[in-house]
């Protein structure tokens, strides 16, 4: 489903979305209108309900499924700072989402919770662009930094990759999947996505 959704974006304006400011929504935009389409008669597919970023209701309007959804940069995950310390960390932010399952799945019995964290990377040093960089990637230092440090983009993606994975094995399952491979003025601009559902054990955990 989510793979499918995407298609709706070409992987050079994805390129483009994720270089030039944040992309949370469009991403988030992009499955709701599949889901708009695709879903079983009397289900709808609700952006921002009740707090939480899209959630697919039955006809009366009972949630049947509630995803939350993230956009962070493979250098933001192998920077451990980030990753892991303070109200601003990955985790964090990944708790925060978690909490909100907690509760909706409190209030509704047999509601699914699932959070999407997107990764991506732009190749700044392949730029053609006519104009520095820096004026047309936002974050431009953040990737270049990220990059020069683990030596080349498909090195920082193994990496964040693995930390990820660590990091979202202590709350539940979860899946991998590539996201697109494109181009911003010459610049590779690749992405992928984790989709997890936090254990229903750990859910009860954030209840009490």
């Amino acid at each position: 489903m989510i793979s499918r959704s995407l298609d709706r974006i070409s992987p050079d304006d994805a390129a483009y979305l994720f270089a030039t400011g944040k992309s949370e929504l469009e991403i988030r935009n992009a499955l709701a209108i599949h889901l708009h389409h695709n879903l079983a008669p009397g289900q709808i597919a609700i952006r921002e309900w009740k707090r939480h970023d899209l959630a697919i209701l039955d006809s009366a309007l009972h949630p049947l499924a509630i995803i939350e959804g993230k956009v962070w940069s493979h250098t933001d995950v192998i920077t451990r700072q980030k990753l892991m310390n303070g109200s601003k960390s990955i985790r964090a932010e990944l708790e925060n989402d978690i909490r909100k399952l907690a509760e909706v799945t409190d209030t509704y019995s047999g509601v699914a919770g699932f959070i999407t964290i997107v990764l991506f990377s732009i190749d700044i040093d392949e730029s053609d662009s006519l104009v520095e960089y820096r004026d047309v990637v936002k974050y431009a230092s953040l990737h270049r930094r990220g990059i020069k440090s683990m030596k080349g983009l498909e090195n920082l993606m193994h990496d964040a990759h693995g930390k990820l994975n660590d990091l979202l094995n202590n709350y539940g399952e979860f899946i991998y999947l590539p996201l697109w491979a494109g181009s911003f003025h010459g610049m590779t601009v690749k992405s992928e996505i984790f989709i997890l559902k936090p254990e229903r054990t750990l859910l009860d955990e954030y209840r009490s």
